[in-house]
């Protein structure tokens, strides 16, 4: 009898050192971060100004954000927004996050989201080195700030608002659209040649009686990859320049394709006109 209560010490001493050991290697990962994508980042801002704002605007690739932040932010769904704001008049101007992502992540939120992957030291250095990078929300005069916003992550171009508020309230506010495209995705209008799809005498124009005709001629739904069996039906035409096009379904909450997400990805779709 007292063997047995031994055997069975042992084997719980045992399990709880494996407990412990276990425990413990969850919370020992090495909190590391870099400033070096940093430089990668900015080289391909796009800039806008509108009356006393200048703002300059980048999104980071996965692995760069991955190395800026030392955490794999795209794992739980976050994607940062890089923001510079010059502020060039004499009143102090405020930046609205809200406007970037209506429910943006807010830098402690972040830190806590990876709280398990890390010991209570390494989530101290990690709040303190997001809110270090992170977009000041007042600008003060003849000054230029600059950070990230923590939004949800968008697959494809990184489409967004960004709202300036001067201090004064008789001082009109300033309202800037970007569309920023993020290294490590191709959409699929990317790889189409649009100018050259047509020979220059297969392109005609249309009034809009004309064009109704047209219409009432095209199949009216689309095909499979082969062209041998009817897809769904199609009921909607756009007609837009591309890029304003693109940018307003952007506006519109689409979500642009790639063919890096599936090598069959093209036999599964619906064509039209053999495209």
């Amino acid at each position: 009898m007292v063997c047995m209560n031994v055997g069975i010490l042992r084997f719980v001493v045992f399990g709880i050192l494996l407990a412990a050991l276990a425990c413990s290697g969850c919370a020992v990962n090495t909190y590391r971060a870099e400033d070096g994508p940093q430089s990668a980042v900015e080289s391909r801002s796009l800039t806008a100004e509108s009356g006393h704002i200048r703002i300059r605007t980048s999104v980071p690739s996965r692995d760069e954000a991955e190395k800026l932040f030392g955490l794999p932010l795209q794992d739980r769904g976050i994607q940062a927004v890089w923001l510079e704001i010059s502020n060039n008049s004499d009143l102090r101007a405020r930046f609205v996050p809200y406007s970037v992502d209506p429910e943006y992540f807010p830098p402690h939120e972040v830190a806590y989201m990876f709280r398990k992957r890390f010991s209570r030291d390494s989530l101290d250095a990690i709040e303190t080195r997001l809110l270090s990078l992170s977009m000041p929300r007042a600008i003060p005069s003849n000054s230029t700030a600059s950070g990230y916003v923590f939004t949800h992550e968008a697959p494809g171009t990184k489409a967004f608002n960004v709202d300036i508020y001067y201090a004064d309230a008789a001082t009109p506010n300033e309202h800037f659209t970007f569309f920023v495209e993020v290294p490590g995705f191709t959409a699929d209008h990317a790889a189409v040649d649009f100018a050259g799809l047509y020979a220059p005498d297969a392109v005609r124009d249309y009034d809009v009686e004309s064009f109704r005709n047209a219409l009432a001629e095209w199949p009216c739904c689309t095909s499979n990859h082969d062209g041998i069996e009817n897809g769904r039906p199609w009921n909607i035409a756009f007609v837009a320049k591309g890029k304003d096009l693109l940018r307003a379904l952007l506006r519109a909450d689409w979500q642009e394709t790639s063919l890096n997400k599936d090598p069959n990805y093209q036999i599964y779709i619906d064509y039209l006109f053999k495209r």
